[in-house]
């Protein structure tokens, strides 16, 4: 909430700037069903130590996720879905962005992707998997 009145106290998103957004926007999605983009523009930095940092300090992390946040203004429907494994170990993923109304068509695609390769219901732990198998296909039933 403090990033968000900073963002309102310095003025960074002005009055028409998201309906002139969603105009352009409109216009895309007359030819479009559905675009795809990266959910993050790089793997993600560590987590640890969040709490204890500045607004400031944390606001660092939107370089890393440059595609999400213009989608939230627009209030375009969207959602991120896995999309493999970084070799770094960590999780990846895509997001999807449908006009308005769209949103039993994001479910839909989503649904069919996880049918084609289901993803994991819960994140790794660290040193416990000792296969090196892809996650996303591993038998998300298993116990």
């Amino acid at each position: 909430m403090r990033a968000g009145r900073l963002v309102d106290r310095f003025g960074l998103v002005r009055d028409g700037q998201r309906d002139r957004w969603r105009e352009e926007l409109d216009g895309f999605f007359r030819g479009v069903d559905l675009l795809l983009t990266p959910t993050l523009a790089a793997p993600p930095i560590a987590a640890e130590g969040w709490s204890r940092r500045s607004v400031l300090a944390n606001s660092r992390m939107a370089t890393f996720m440059p595609f999400t946040g213009r989608w939230n203004l627009a209030g375009y429907p969207a959602m991120s879905v896995p999309a493999g494994v970084h070799p770094c170990g960590v999780p990846l993923a895509v997001q999807l962005i449908a006009p308005d109304g769209g949103e039993a068509l994001i479910l839909s695609v989503a649904r069919q992707l996880e049918e084609l390769r289901p993803w994991r219901r819960h994140a790794p732990l660290s040193g416990i998997e000792s296969d090196s198998a892809d996650p996303l296909t591993t038998d998300s039933t298993a116990v």
